[in-house]
């Protein structure tokens, strides 16, 4: 379902992509500075932005698999 971000229509799928680049980009400013216990926290986001981004792919294979299925009961 899209939602308004930014003045733009996103999915869901699409603002987790955004927040995982602003992860990466902050990651990489606190490894530069020194700072490890930030670098350690957005490598933990890392990781559950990507499982987040899975699991809703996962949902959304599912639900096409569904509709799929459904449409050929419809047909026969």
């Amino acid at each position: 379902m899209p939602v308004r971000w930014n003045g733009y229509d996103m999915t869901e799928i699409d603002i987790l992509h955004k927040n995982l680049q602003m992860n990466f980009m902050w990651s990489d400013y606190y490894i530069n500075n020194g700072n490890m216990p930030m670098f350690n926290q957005c490598q933990t986001d890392i990781n559950n932005i990507r499982l987040a981004i899975k699991s809703l792919k996962e949902k959304q294979q599912l639900r096409n698999n569904k509709n799929k299925q459904f449409n050929k009961n419809k047909n026969n």
